[in-house]
């Protein structure tokens, strides 16, 4: 059996720019075609919502490009400054599509918190 690395893109269906229509990289997707598995996964709620417990984040602060937010869930203790889970939303977008993916594979269908009908 030949094992394959797997390589998960997002589908460029959701764009954060207003006005501008978001790309799916398609030729980046053909070109690892040729080498690995690959597979898209629909990008919705996977830059908004905590990768540790899913619920929504705020933007907390912006500088330079980075895009920092906060979870606003049980990741999150008000007055325990020490105990925030800050996350930077493009590191929080793939590990929730590598969430997404594998709740498809375990059960079939995209977890709730991910799904554009909630």
């Amino acid at each position: 059996m030949v094992k394959a690395p797997i390589v998960v893109f997002g589908d460029g269906s959701m764009s954060s720019m207003k006005g501008q229509r978001s790309t799916c990289p398609v030729m980046a997707v053909n070109y690892f075609k040729r080498f690995f598995l690959v597979i898209v996964v629909n990008e919705f709620n996977s830059s908004q919502k905590c990768p540790k417990c899913h619920a929504q984040m705020e933007l907390v602060k912006e500088q330079k490009g980075y895009r920092i937010k906060e979870c606003t869930g049980e990741c999150h203790r008000k007055g325990h400054e020490d105990e925030r889970f800050l996350v930077n939303r493009d590191i929080a977008a793939p590990m929730n599509m590598f969430y997404i993916l594998i709740h498809l594979i375990l059960h079939g269908a995209r977890p709730k918190t991910f799904s554009p009908k909630e």
